[in-house]
């Protein structure tokens, strides 16, 4: 009798046991799926946030192009130039695009004579009545769309799986004159890609609007209709439409309209929680750590990307260089942030241009300007970033510890005094700096005013050196 008494007791424990391992279980489960759909977009949104950084500035800087003043002038009137001439001007326009932006490839296509052109010089004639693998051309100006993308393998990057964006270029009547654009190799985005696949195991692929795959880390599923989306996409282009599956796959589409593709990202199996009888509560514990830490690391990075996406985008042709309006730009956004402590404003103005163009020539000078564009731009790239603001005018913004300033200074003297060109065989340029460590008070405008002057100070102390003002 004393030991049957123990018998509903025991029962009743064991119920109560199995009762809250249930609701535990039940708990983790429903748990892990709403906290899983949460981490999956935030990991979705770094990945499109890595992925737009990459091509949204290729976009921006084909955008300029289509847009350069210069390079519609020059297309206009391309019966006027001799055929060498021509082909030159395009040739080194296009080539100092590629190596300034470190670009796979830049071109340009007239659309008069048919020719493409790329950094290389004249690539082929485009003729899509006769070649089939010339219709992009064809179809693009048929859309009459300001740009579009399109992957395939380019042997101007060495037959590596390229994405091109092309941009429509214009006359005054937007009648069409042309196209022109860069290449992106696609190695760099698939390594983005094949990190985050292997750290987070997941598929990741950017299609178009009808599945096809257009980047996938397998070549051959480029080109193939593999992912079906969506008939009816959110209204609000900036939502992630989240697919849960069974046994906890997932699949995140999230429409990039600058691209006009959708980035897919699709998982593996995540399982359901399991754990012995006995570790439930334990495995709950640990669920939880994860989770937190994954949601915190994701959105500590989420927070980082949020910032400045990209910088100004008009490009100066002769030097490589951002150019005044995309100055003005950087002016407004530093406006709306907080100054770092260690933003250093450096003007920089060339010394001896008037002399240079009057005995040797403008195209000595114009030399002299886009060498002293390149051995700024060479050193302070690193830390910052380098704007032509003017004829012979120059301003970097870039983040440095004092001590180290003096560094830059050295650099930028060694690559000054070394150069030697085809017209000119050294370098001279004033310098001034202002910090904001040394000025936390300044303003940007007051900064640069004070980086003016301190350039002006040098620019005389050159003048007393050398006995001449030009």
């Amino acid at each position: 009798m004393k030991k049957s008494s123990f018998l509903p007791i025991y029962i009743l424990v064991i119920a109560v046991f199995i009762t809250f391992t249930a609701a535990s279980i039940l708990s983790v489960g429903m748990s892990e799926s709403d906290n899983n759909r949460k981490v999956n977009i935030l990991l979705a949104a770094r990945i499109y946030d890595i992925i737009g950084n990459d091509l949204y500035k290729a976009i921006t800087v084909s955008k300029t192009m289509s847009n350069n003043s210069f390079l519609i002038d020059t297309l206009q009137r391309e019966n006027t130039y001799p055929r060498d001439e021509f082909d030159s001007v395009i040739t080194n326009y296009l080539n100092n695009v590629k190596n300034s932006m470190n670009y796979a490839t830049a071109f340009l296509i007239s659309d008069k004579t048919k020719r493409y052109y790329t950094y290389e010089g004249l690539h082929l004639i485009i003729n899509p009545e006769k070649n089939q693998r010339d219709f992009w051309y064809s179809n693009f100006l048929k859309k009459r769309k300001k740009y579009d993308l399109n992957v395939h393998i380019a042997k101007q990057n060495h037959d590596a799986w390229t994405i091109f964006v092309n941009t429509l270029m214009t006359d005054e009547k937007e009648i069409p004159i042309g196209v022109c654009g860069v290449g992106v190799d696609m190695s760099t985005i698939l390594n983005e890609l094949k990190r985050f696949g292997r750290n987070y195991d997941v598929k990741i692929y950017l299609t178009n609007k009808d599945g096809v795959i257009m980047v996938d880390l397998t070549e051959e599923n480029i080109g193939k209709k593999e992912i079906k989306i969506p008939e009816e996409f959110p209204e609000s282009h900036s939502d992630y439409v989240y697919e849960p599956g069974r046994f906890g796959h997932f699949k995140i589409i999230k429409y990039i309209e600058d691209l006009d593709w959708y980035l897919v990202v699709k998982s593996s199996d995540n399982g359901y929680f399991r754990g012995a009888f006995l570790s439930t509560a334990l495995m709950h514990a640990l669920l939880c750590i994860v989770m937190l830490v994954i949601i915190f690391k994701a959105m500590q990075y989420a927070s980082e990307n949020t910032k400045k996406l990209h910088t100004a985008s008009f490009v100066d042709g002769p030097t490589g260089l951002f150019n005044k309006r995309a100055f003005e730009d950087f002016k407004e956004h530093m406006k709306q942030v907080k100054i770092p402590i260690y933003f250093t404003v450096m003007t920089a103005d060339l010394n001896g241009l008037k002399r240079i163009n009057d005995t040797l020539g403008h195209e000595a000078g114009d030399e002299l300007i886009a060498s002293g564009g390149r051995a700024l731009q060479s050193v302070i790239e690193d830390y910052g970033a380098v704007y032509r603001t003017g004829g012979d005018e120059f301003i970097g913004v870039f983040n440095i510890p004092p001590d180290e300033l003096q560094s830059i200074k050295d650099k930028i003297a060694e690559k000054t005094a070394a150069h030697k060109g085809k017209y000119v065989n050294a370098i001279s340029i004033s310098l001034g700096f202002a910090t904001r460590s040394e000025n936390p008070e300044l303003s940007l405008d007051e900064l640069i005013k004070l980086s003016d002057e301190r350039m002006y100070a040098d620019k005389e102390a050159y003048y007393e050196r050398t006995g001449s003002r030009r």
